[in-house]
């Protein structure tokens, strides 16, 4: 801590609160943006699956996606919600979030 305030990279990592893309420096996050192309999924779509092997990462530029893990028991855990700028996490379901 310094003056009271905290820092994103103190203690135990990143805050969770901001957004990946917010993280990149300037020039990064425009290389990133430039290295894909957007898609776009309707509401409720799934669009990752938990454990599914995958050579792409995910950025999300609108909306919101919620992330799950399911049990074996078929039980579905809310894990996160993503909203732009993040990434959802790989290994993970993600399936973007009714509004509201």
């Amino acid at each position: 801590m310094t003056g009271g305030r905290t820092r994103a990279w103190d203690d135990d990592g990143f805050d969770d609160r901001v957004p990946f893309l917010a993280r990149l420096e300037k020039e990064d996050r425009a290389a990133l943006l430039a290295a894909g192309w957007p898609l776009r999924y309707r509401e409720r779509a799934v669009i990752m699956h938990q454990d599914e092997p995958s050579t792409h990462v995910l950025l999300l530029l609108h909306g919101w996606t919620k992330v799950t893990a399911i049990a074996a028991n078929g039980y579905e855990a809310l894990l996160a919600l993503r909203g732009p700028g993040d990434l959802p996490r790989r290994g993970h379901h993600a399936q973007p979030a009714t509004p509201g």
